[in-house]
């Protein structure tokens, strides 16, 4: 009786309706690129949503995806019409120059993830990180493991003439007839210390020009004049990525006479001597960035640049003394706080800094003048100012709707701020243990407020009239007097983690990743959870009137009846993960993990509560559940439909798309593979269409 309870409440039922769509904005532009592959006119680079490409030298991208969205793509490689690229879900494979994509993963083992990908004729070459080197000899139709060379991680993969490279944490290895046998060539490419006791140095990145290769490595870059046999460093002016490490150098490549490299964790680095000396690349390029460019390419006489978080794609048409950012089109970005003001909308993301939209999401623009801190976690209004909270930089100001932003950290000891609000004139910040700090004179000064809590580590806050509510790690701390003191957590929410407040009449309203969403009626004297419906995983909430939305692990949820009841309005964002929300007069928008902002009208939410229609029309049936090894997946299509399941663990951090095909209307039966999944609890959306049903899953 016991396990039939067990089983009856994991499997738990989400269900989402058909309403008015989510649409992505624009914007905010920039975001992870990891690759870049050249054709003729056409530029394609690797994103956190699959595939981009520009027509025009990069100065507008657009999507090439269909088939893979959410997809992170890692490298692409290409011969005529047919397009490999490489995910952590393995090969996606394209006949038509991109414009449709499917997983070809024939002949991999299970749970094989990609590094990087090469075409060699008559082959593509596909890397992974710990099941080696695969071919395919039939345009990635299927594909066979290279026995010959014994590595399992394989970092980079170079073509050179009749010769193939693959570089690995144990060196460079050279294959002169196609990958059947392989010679390592380390020689020389040793870590540099004294005494010397030859550890070979790892490979990232290679280039080949001039009559030499250059191998960047955990240890700098080296070169060869002589096809390997011998190795040389030249890293002199290369900072160590870490303190008491070497120079990781992850990219590489060269125009005309200048070396360009990527150092991990220190940003870029130019040579004009062959690597004698390296120098800084570009300062203002850097400020951009951050400090992982991913990719370095030469094509058409330019250097295109791609950085891991915030820097998306910068382009130099000078050799490196002036650098353009060439984003546009590119929305992949995590927006992590969102403000409006009237048609305004202003949004900080994770590593991109400050962007702004003056008409709801329709053009974007990147505002750097005076704010060059690229994390922005929170916005408040307070008279005639607009105040943004940064991670390392304090908080900043504006009087021009964030034209320009002048600091304003007198007093605030703390530059890591995590929330602010404002009561009239006078503003209140949350920060990284430093409790909270408050400014009566519109930021001109601030003073610190004690809490009496272990961390002071605030991550919300919401004001209402005189009350200040504070979401900490242990707990809602409540001030009645502006914060000169307070109350402990009340009863039902002490321990529980809380990152997000919200405030709708007499209702304070918390979210918590680790307990859902809580509710107090008597200004934060006693909480309650109210759940129902809704997957316990929050990151964010908004309120619009008597409405209340939850950024969740499964989506995008509401509630018109203070949470007795939640319903999944995600539809089309779904697999995708949602961090941020905020509300205007007329519009919900969400921050989307890699996916920049998604908007939607409020008017199409009303009376969204009572619809409940995925359910009864395609009848969903997971067993056994909970489940070792197979979950067997059942349903019944009405119509040709595509069928997306996706699993994210309950934390909403680790994502993987499980199955993304195209089916034919009836009855299908299919076996999905959970035997790499470490045990615990996950969170499967199963998504036809337009409508999506959320299940929680247990893997033993």
């Amino acid at each position: 009786m016991k396990n039939r309870i067990l089983s009856i409440f994991f499997i738990l039922f989400v269900n989402v309706a058909v309403f008015a769509q989510w649409q992505q904005t624009m914007g905010p532009f920039s975001g992870a690129v990891s690759c870049f592959a050249f054709s003729g006119t056409s530029v394609r680079t690797g994103t956190p949503d699959g595939v981009y490409q520009s027509l025009n030298g990069g100065t507008t991208w657009s999507a090439l995806n269909n088939g893979m969205q959410g997809v992170k793509v890692r490298d692409i490689a290409l011969n005529g019409s047919i397009l490999i690229a490489c995910s952590d879900n393995g090969a996606y494979r394209s006949t038509d120059n991109g414009q449709n994509w499917a997983l070809s993963n024939n002949g991999f083992p299970s749970g094989v993830s990609g590094q990087q990908v090469v075409y060699k004729s008559p082959a593509f070459y596909f890397a992974t990180n710990s099941h080696g080197l695969f071919m395919s000899s039939d345009n990635g139709a299927n594909w066979s493991a290279v026995s010959g060379l014994a590595e399992t991680e394989i970092r980079v993969l170079m073509v050179q003439g009749d010769s193939l490279w693959a570089g690995t944490p144990n060196g460079a290895f050279l294959s002169v007839n196609n990958g059947a046998a392989w010679t390592a060539m380390n020689t020389g490419l040793t870590l540099p210390v004294n005494p010397p006791f030859n550890v070979v140095a790892g490979v990232f990145s290679f280039f080949a020009g001039g009559g030499k290769i250059y191998a960047g490595t955990s240890a700098g870059v080296y070169q060869t004049p002589n096809g390997g046999a011998s190795w040389i460093r030249c890293s002199q002016g290369l900072p160590d990525s870490y303190s008491g490490t070497f120079p990781v150098v992850i990219s590489l490549t060269k125009n005309g006479s200048r070396l360009y490299a990527g150092v991990w964790n220190q940003g870029l680095f130019t040579s004009d001597n062959d690597g004698a000396l390296w120098d800084d690349g570009n300062p203002a390029m850097m400020r951009r960035c951050d400090k992982n460019l991913l990719t370095l390419k030469t094509y058409g006489g330019k250097v295109y640049a791609g950085s891991e978080q915030n820097g998306g794609v910068q382009i130099t048409d000078d050799n490196g003394n002036t650098w353009r950012s060439s984003n546009t089109g590119l929305p992949n970005t995590t927006p992590v706080a969102i403000f409006t003001e009237g048609t305004n909308v202003f949004t900080g993301t994770s590593a991109a800094g400050l962007f702004s939209s003056p008409d709801q999401g329709l053009t974007w623009r990147w505002d750097t003048a005076g704010i060059s801190n690229t994390q922005v976690k929170a916005f408040a209004v307070a008279g005639s100012f607009l105040f943004a909270g940064t991670s390392g930089g304090g908080v900043f100001k504006s009087a021009d709707n964030s034209d320009t932003w002048t600091s304003a950290n007198n007093g605030l000891s703390n530059s890591w701020v995590y929330a602010l609000c404002h009561a009239g004139t006078t503003i209140y910040a949350g920060t990284a243990n430093g409790g909270v700090f408050v400014s009566s004179d519109l930021g001109a000064s601030w003073n610190n407020i004690s809490i009496p809590m272990t961390s002071q580590n605030v991550e919300a806050l919401a004001v209402s009239g005189n009350t200040i509510f504070a979401g900490t790690q242990e707990g809602v701390y409540v001030s009645a007097n502006n914060g000169v003191t307070w109350q402990m957590p009340g009863t039902g929410i002490q321990g529980v983690a809380v990152v997000a407040l919200a405030i709708s009449g007499n209702k304070v309203f918390a979210g918590s990743p680790g307990g859902g969403v809580f509710v107090s009626s008597d200004a934060g004297n006693t909480w309650t959870a109210v759940n129902n419906g809704l997957v316990p995983v929050v990151f964010s909430l908004a309120v619009s009137g008597s409405t209340l939305f939850a950024a969740t692990a499964a989506g995008v949820y509401l509630t018109s009846d203070n949470g007795n009841l939640w319903t999944n309005i995600s539809a089309n964002i779904q697999p995708f993960q949602p961090v941020s929300l905020a509300v205007s007069d007329t519009k919900l928008y969400a921050g989307i993990d890699s996916k920049g902002i998604w908007q939607r009208d409020l008017a199409g939410l009303v009376g969204v509560a009572e619809c409940n229609a995925g359910e009864d029309r395609l009848r969903p049936l997971l067993f056994p559940n909970p489940v070792k090894d197979f979950l067997n997946l059942e349903f019944d299509l009405p119509g040709d439909d595509m069928i997306v399941v996706t699993m994210t663990d309950v934390s909403g951090k680790q994502s993987t798309t499980l199955m993304a095909s195209e089916m034919k209307s009836g009855k299908h039966t299919v076996a999905l593979d959970l035997s790499d999944y470490a045990a615990g609890s996950y969170l499967m959306c199963f998504s036809a269409g337009k409508e999506v049903i959320s299940r929680l899953i247990v893997k033993e």
